[in-house]
């Protein structure tokens, strides 16, 4: 397909792609996420296709196929935290020990790990290293 006629097809189906991702999702931020790597995916297989009969079913089945792989990365993002297990790379208080309060300091990095990459990566930087986010 050419390059001119793919871009009007992202264009008319961009909505639709959307709203079959906040269907899936049900959250804002990996809606969008997931809505831009299913436009990647099919703008890409556009430019290497030709005669594309059904063309929502092709969209619908390379929106499921890229939602597969999205929930894959969701749940291995959730197996594995971006937190050190170094607990010198915890930035606690003085009065705040990490070994008195282990259990508590591993709760922490659990639920850290239950995060989007984004909002990992977020806290990560805000808390452990120290770098400051300025108000809006």
């Amino acid at each position: 397909m050419k390059k001119r006629d793919a871009d009007k097809k992202i264009l008319q189906y961009k909505q639709k792609i959307y709203g079959f991702a906040l269907s899936k999702t049900s959250d804002y931020e990996q809606a969008q996420e997931l809505a831009q790597e299913i436009i990647c995916e099919v703008y890409i297989s556009l430019l290497n296709s030709e005669n594309i009969v059904n063309f929502d079913g092709y969209v619908y089945r390379i929106a499921s196929n890229v939602y597969s792989k999205f929930v894959a990365n969701l749940i291995a993002g959730r197996k594995v935290s971006c937190i050190d297990d170094n607990p010198d790379a915890i930035s606690v208080n003085d009065h705040y020990f990490y070994e008195d309060n282990k259990a508590e300091m591993e709760t922490l990095k659990k639920e850290i790990s239950y995060l989007s990459e984004r909002q990992r990566s977020v806290v990560y930087l805000f808390y452990y290293k120290k770098y400051g986010f300025p108000l809006l």
